[in-house]
């Protein structure tokens, strides 16, 4: 008995039935204090609840699935579906008007006696998010941080944080309700008390930041400001009448201007304008730029227009940004591609001719702090931290390389398509192995119908590993017949692979193996998914890395895309999976393709891999055998925008991506 109490006191319908009915008691108090008579004052109450919770739903749906309302009107307007936003509850005040009007009652002045039992009744709502686990924050490590059974680990409390906003704002237009001259001012002051502690609290939600209005503002941050600026309108429309309707123009048109300002540019518009924008920047060492004639003759008959930055001097990453700016302004602050020419030195290697900066980054989680370098900012041209630009970097040391690689990229171009369009796809790595399966089949079913896959798998019980100690020559012996792309998951490092152990024996993939690559005919992309195996700022006497070994090779993939620094399993996952996912929608380049990735990744703003994966079953079981030392780094906000940020591509970036489509 005492456990069925428990539960129902723990129930959101529970709560949620507290809050309207002890909000409701103080709505009719007030409004019986206004002059209202009781029937009046419980028929406003009512039809208010009932239009202010179709309010919640109707602007949930309008702002996550609209074509609900063409698709199923009744659905989309069901209150009683549990997904519903507070912010959408102000708009019951509609019902509120057609009963005050039939009635004869002032609007203003009684609208303004519902508003403290409004947000009284959403702080005790908020008890009820509290005990459902609904509407929970990001994860953090603050001291007050409490449990998310949604995500698994400490978040914000911010069921917590939106109650003590609301409590407040009860106390506050309470206060304000005692003076009748203020009255019908009240119900706007909730609005703009609403607004703000929303948009705050919001900053700290773990839910899905939503379609983004506003750069940098989550979706009901955007809805926030919407709703101060109109009950701020509504206000000084109320308070000074005739000047108010000029004061009230003037900042709705403001915000319009504002909004349209800072909207984020639409992906579908950043392509026609870097399309129509034909203007390809190079940016490489002085000793370089005679050897690129071949190559700029190349790309102008494309159609682009090549400009080709040569520095006697190593420049900084900041010169190689302003640089990229000011050429990108003659052609709408946009650029078609960024080619970076040459290899990024070790410290102590800089003095070097060969030398070009990439932008070095650094993140902290917990204790530990991590430095890598990245390519991905030099693309960044409206300075929003998201990349608007492909960037390849031909990671040369000397002409004679560059000379290989210039000659890849030029008999890669005048190459048919592949036929048949061959995909090799090797997955594998130590401690993931009872997963690897599961997550082959699933990628298996992702991939066009039109792509002929070559599968080796690092499970050596499965059908698609064969005899393990083959496997690097098969992933090679398969690239040099040629392949529309590949793929490579598994456990990294600098020089090697490690997709698998057989008989206590490591089987890896490693810089030296590359020369049993035996065609010199280029191929479709190389994803090389794992840690540290696209480092290109390493001591000279240290050798290439694996991926340079690829990229300086005269045939394999015409481009390599891999980290830099060591990245975790379940975002190399999600890349893999979008990746699939892309490959059918891709029209255009190998950059344009690895842009559309960057920018997903970019755009999952401060949500951490657990957020992310949280309805992924595949993901789940990734998450399940994660070492506890690691395990973490999951919940970190923005680790998978972080780790996108590794992976750099290595070769022409204007490479096309030869598909049927």
């Amino acid at each position: 008995m005492a456990e069925s109490i428990l539960n129902f006191a723990g129930d959101y319908w529970f709560w949620g039935s507290v809050g309207f009915i002890t909000g409701s008691i103080l709505v009719v108090h007030n409004m019986l204090k206004n002059d209202c008579s009781f029937p009046v004052a419980v028929m406003t109450v009512t039809v208010g609840i009932y239009g202010g919770l179709i309010g919640t739903r109707v602007l949930y749906v309008l702002i996550f699935y609209p074509r609900l309302f063409l698709d199923n009107l009744p659905l989309a307007i069901a209150f009683w579906q549990q997904t519903g936003t507070w912010l959408g509850a102000p708009f019951g005040a509609l019902g509120c008007f057609i009963v005050l009007k039939i009635a004869k009652k002032p609007f203003w002045t009684n609208m303004g006696c519902i508003a403290p039992g409004l947000a009284l009744a959403h702080a005790i709502c908020r008890i009820g998010c509290l005990c459902e686990g609904c509407c929970y924050g990001a994860p953090t490590f603050v001291p007050w941080a409490i449990y998310s059974k949604e995500l698994n680990t400490m978040v914000h409390p911010t069921q917590i944080y939106s109650m003590i906003g609301e409590l407040t704002s009860a106390v506050i237009l309470q206060l304000l309700w005692r003076k009748p001259q203020w009255r019908k001012y009240g119900f706007c002051s909730y609005g703009m008390l609403l607004a703000t502690h929303r948009f705050i609290s919001d900053a700290f939600r773990g839910s899905e930041n939503g379609p983004e209005i506003i750069t940098g503002l989550r979706v009901f941050q955007t809805v926030c400001v919407f709703i101060f600026v109109l009950s701020l309108c509504v206000l000084v429309i109320l308070k000074w009448q005739k000047r108010g309707w000029i004061i009230a123009t003037f900042l709705a048109t403001v915000t319009a201007i504002v909004t349209v300002t800072l909207r984020p540019r639409p992906d579908s518009e950043l392509i026609s304008a870097r399309a129509d924008a034909k203007l390809y920047l190079v940016a490489t060492r002085s000793c370089f730029v005679s050897h690129l004639a071949e190559w700029k003759s190349h790309r102008s008959k494309e159609g682009f227009s090549v400009v080709i930055k040569g520095w006697e001097k190593a420049p900084t990453s900041n010169q190689i940004k302003k640089w990229i700016k000011e050429q990108s302004k003659n052609s709408g602050d946009i650029c078609s591609y960024l080619l970076i020419v040459g290899d990024c030195a070790a410290d102590e290697d800089k003095i070097t001719q060969w030398h070009m900066p990439s932008v070095k980054q650094l993140f902290q989680i917990g204790n530990k702090q991590t430095e890598f370098l990245t390519d991905i900012l030099y693309g960044d041209i409206d300075g929003d931290e998201c990349p608007d630009v492909p960037v390849g970097r031909l990671a040369v040391q000397s002409s004679l390389e560059l000379k290989t690689q210039i000659n890849k990229v030029l008999n890669y171009s005048r190459l048919p398509l592949p036929q048949p369009n061959r995909a090799v796809i090797w997955i594998g790595a130590k401690g993931y192995t009872s997963q690897i399966q599961n997550i082959t089949h699933a990628l298996i079913q992702l991939l066009p119908a039109w792509i002929d896959n070559t599968i080796i798998s690092g499970d050596i019980s499965s059908p698609y590993s064969g005899y393990p100690p083959d496997q690097p020559k098969k992933f090679l012996a398969e690239m040099s017949r040629g392949v529309f792309l590949s793929v490579v998951a598994s456990h990294g490092s600098f020089r090697s692979i490690t997709p698998t152990i057989y008989e206590g024996k490591e089987i890896f993939l490693c810089v030296e193996d590359i020369a049993n690559l035996t065609t010199h005919r280029p191929c479709g992309p190389l994803f090389l998914l794992g840690c540290d195996s696209g480092r290109f700022d390493t001591n000279k006497a240290l050798g290439q890395s694996l991926a340079e070994a690829f990229a300086n090779h005269p045939g394999g993939p015409i481009v390599v895309i891999s980290a830099t620094g060591s990245t975790n399993p379940v975002t190399n996952y999600l890349i893999t999976q979008a990746m699939m996912q892309q490959i059918e929608q891709n029209q255009g380049t190998i950059g344009d393709f690895w842009l559309t990735i960057q920018r997903k990744f970019y755009n999952f703003r401060s949500l951490s891999l657990l957020q992310l994966t949280r309805d992924d079953k595949l993901a789940k079981q990734l998450v399940q055998v994660i070492p506890d030392n690691e395990r973490f780094m999951l919940s970190e906000p923005k680790l998978p925008r972080i780790e996108i940020m590794m992976y750099n591509l290595i070769g022409d970036p204007a490479s096309e991506f030869k598909s049927p489509n």
